[in-house]
């Protein structure tokens, strides 16, 4: 039982990792055929693209306030 639910956890959370890893690829390792996991140049590039755009930021502070405001009121509601 252990196991099947260790290979379970591992099936769900593969995308996750898959998604972190393919986050410091550079755009032309992503595209290319012969998709792997870890990548080869691993850069920050990404993350310095996304944070200089005005509207990932400040979408980020939206979903932040939206996610407190929601565990408050929860707090709030089950107590």
């Amino acid at each position: 039982m252990t196991l099947v639910l260790y290979a379970f956890v591992v099936f769900l959370a593969f995308p996750f990792v898959w998604l972190v890893f393919t986050s410091f690829k550079p755009s032309g390792e992503i595209i290319r055929s012969g998709a792997t996991l870890l990548p080869q140049e691993p850069t920050i590039e990404n993350y310095r693209v996304a944070a200089g755009q005005e509207r990932v930021l400040q979408t980020a502070m939206n979903t932040l306030k939206i996610s407190i405001a929601s565990a408050l009121l929860t707090l709030a509601v089950a107590t």
